[in-house]
């Protein structure tokens, strides 16, 4: 069955199933009961404000309008329906709903403009669509309802789209320009010169990008364009999402994203490096099989409160097929879920942490400086990437990670404060890891046929110690998953940690000493030495 069929069955299924009493707001939330008819009020029990806006988006005009595209009309009075209903209950703003929502706007006119052209002379009468349609545009407009954000490009699409369909040209005309003025001025504000989307997402980059696009169709469409300097600047960012896929093709789970995977994407196995968005992809390119390359990431620093966690200086890692290090993804948006809290802390980050303290974050201009990437350089076999955290209140944290060629990451962490504190640093693993610890400083970390070795070197026992303790990561919305997290400590004033992670199928590393800067160790039988 082709990709195509396969929707159009699930387009029926859930128009079935609706018709049934079981409405799908959207296809990874659960069902909304409808058997007596739809509450436009309605309240889930712990994601209020996302059921909120995917109920008032009407998104199962999607499916109406491709069993419509198939010459299944016999459900369209039913789509017409809903989409009355709506109207007559959500003619105005209500504080109890989301009805007039800014995303649940935008996405609402795109669906009704597709399910009325799909129907044509069945669809809704003429009168009451011009109205929507001039409600809806009114509102996309209005700057009183416009976001600084993704939400903004949503606006900004959805206002192009329903454009098309004014009979006004003058105001046809101030609507296309109002669109092209914010986008411009979006691009600018929310990409770094170098194309990453500073919302501190993977999955956000993704969501402008398909936002990005539909805007460029639509103005193709209408013989318009961003301009010269915009659409570059848009080509760095499709080139970005080469560099931040994993080699399997999959999005790390940083800043709110979900598991995602691109499948016409080309990966890109250079290094990346981005001071302005705080970002920082090193790479090793398996030649023989490229899903076996190593990967990974560093963070600190940040231009927009927007998806961001307390994740400064953490990495995530890939090695040999797989996820060894993984950040804590998204699970949802309501700050004050105890899930929530947990996966935006420090806690939750492959970073160094403080017992019984915390960082904040308020103003990325003031901040920069004491919250950013501060070098990379590459000396011989060894790829050096560097950062500060100033943040904590009369504490610094500076972070060296070093990526070899053969796939060994060493974390050096030097940490200080005016008082003696507890440092934590956290590794937080694969859900399919099995963690055993073999030492009183070391761990085994088995992931399939795999086995890594993750080992603290140059702690004082009477002042450090070390735990094997219980992680979360969510992968979807809604869900999250509980995984090995380990955890080396050091009470004190000033010290530095020193950690190696490597895969002891293919060798030991021993002999691991720093001194003056100067990294140190032996991998088989060769003595190596690089100056951090």
């Amino acid at each position: 069955m082709s990709q195509y069929d396969k929707n159009v069955k699930i387009s029926k299924e859930r128009i079935d199933s609706y018709l049934k009493g079981a409405l799908t707001v959207k296809y990874n939330l659960d069902t909304i009961d409808v058997t007596d008819g739809i509450d436009w009020d309605y309240v889930h029990s712990h994601n209020s404000n996302t059921y909120q806006t995917y109920l008032h988006s009407l998104n199962i005009l999607k499916d109406f309008t491709r069993l419509c595209s198939t010459g299944v009309n016999n459900y369209t009075q039913y789509g017409k329906a809903l989409i009355e209903n709506w109207i007559e209950n959500n003619k105005e703003e209500n504080s109890l709903n989301h009805a007039w929502n800014e995303h649940a706007v935008s996405s609402r006119i795109i669906n009704i403009i597709d399910f009325q052209e799909s129907h044509q002379s069945e669809g809704l009468e003429r009168n009451m669509f011009n109205d929507m349609l001039l409600a809806h545009c009114k509102y996309l407009n209005d700057e009183k309802n416009y976001k600084l954000n993704n939400h903004g490009l949503m606006m900004d699409n959805a206002l192009l789209y329903a454009s098309r369909h004014l009979r006004d040209e003058n105001l046809k005309t101030a609507y296309v320009d109002k669109v092209l003025y914010r986008i411009k001025y979006a691009l600018y504000r929310d990409f770094s010169r170098k194309g990453v989307h500073l919302e501190n997402s993977p999955e956000y980059h993704r969501v402008a990008l398909i936002l990005l696009t539909n805007i460029e169709k639509t103005l193709d469409k209408l013989a318009l364009s961003l301009g010269k300097d915009a659409t570059a600047l848009l080509k760095r960012a499709r080139l970005y999402r080469t560099y931040i896929m994993k080699p399997d093709c999959s999005y790390p789970l940083i800043g709110d994203t979900g598991t995602i995977q691109e499948k016409n994407v080309t990966k890109n196995y250079a290094d990346f490096i981005d001071y302005d968005a705080g970002i920082a992809i090193l790479q090793n390119k398996n030649n023989e099989k490229r899903i076996n390359s190593g990967w990974m990431t560093f963070k600190s620093g940040y231009h927009s409160m927007t998806h961001k966690h307390r994740d400064d200086l953490s990495v995530t890692l890939y090695l040999d097929g797989h996820d060894v290090l993984i950040d804590s993804g998204k699970y949802s948006y309501k700050k004050d879920d105890p899930i929530r809290q947990y996966l935006v802390s420090p806690d939750a980050h492959n970073t160094v942490s403080v017992s019984g303290k915390d960082y904040h974050l308020s103003n990325p201009m003031e901040e920069q400086f004491g919250l950013k990437i501060s070098k990379y350089m590459k000396k011989g076999k060894h790829k050096i990437i560097s950062g500060v955290n100033k943040l904590y209140t009369d504490i610094n944290i500076i972070r060296h990670s070093v990526f070899t060629e053969d796939n060994i990451l060493f974390i050096i962490d030097h940490v200080s404060g005016s008082e003696v504190e507890i440092f934590k640093q956290n590794f937080h693993f694969n859900t399919e890891a099995n963690v055993d610890k073999v030492e009183d400083f070391a761990y085994e970390i088995h992931i399939g046929n795999d086995k890594y070795i993750l080992k603290s070197f140059m702690l004082n026992e009477e002042s450090s110690g070390t735990e094997l303790l219980e992680g979360k990561v969510s992968r979807s919305f809604s869900n999250y998953d509980k995984i090995n997290k380990v955890s080396f400590s050091k009470v004190t004033k000033k010290d530095v940690f020193i950690t190696a992670l490597y895969n002891c199928n293919k060798g030991s590393v021993t002999n691991v000493n720093l001194s003056n800067g100067v990294l140190s160790y032996t991998y088989l039988k060769e003595y190596r030495k690089v100056h951090v």
